[in-house]
């Protein structure tokens, strides 16, 4: 894989991949596990516009990770779930570079606004852990779809904020 990557303490990867249309670059969050998977590929990871079920305000933030393989498009959630054709993936807490297998749902096309499939949903999300990721004195946590960053705080500290968040 050409993507620079680190791995962070809480065993999740965090890998860096581009926009392909503005080459601006997002962290993208996996499972640790899931690394070796992901690294097998020798190409670039790319995010790219979601041309799949969303449209209006949702379509223009919506992005899915991509890479080539012997000439065939892999989407990275669909390919670290094994996904069937005919299902859909939805993440818990709606945040698309989130793409740890907790946060994500398998199902239906037909599921995909149902209540009961919402509720579910959210359920999943608050049991997400935060992802802290630590750089000197400050940490950066992401929550759902929400980032929130700490300037000057000490690794004593740290500890303490993980607890507060979980």
């Amino acid at each position: 894989m050409k993507n620079e990557y680190k791995h962070l303490d809480n065993n999740i990867t965090m890998v860096y991949c581009y926009r392909s249309e503005d080459k601006t670059i997002e962290k993208i969050f996996i499972d640790t596990e899931d690394f070796p998977k992901m690294n097998a590929f020798k190409s670039e990871w790319k995010l790219f516009k979601d041309s799949g079920w969303t449209s209006g305000e949702e379509a223009l933030s919506d992005y899915v990770v991509k890479t080539t393989f012997l000439g065939n498009t892999v989407t990275l959630h669909r390919y670290l779930m094994e996904v069937p054709n005919g299902k859909i993936i939805k993440r818990a807490n709606g945040n698309k570079f989130d793409v740890r297998k907790q946060n994500l749902m398998v199902i239906s096309r037909g599921e995909r606004n149902k209540i009961e499939i919402k509720r579910q949903a959210e359920e999943i999300s608050k049991k997400l852990p935060p992802i802290f990721i630590v750089d000197k004195e400050q940490v950066t946590v992401h929550y759902g779809t929400k980032q929130v960053t700490f300037e000057n705080i000490s690794k004593d500290n740290i500890k303490n904020l993980e607890f507060l968040l979980t």
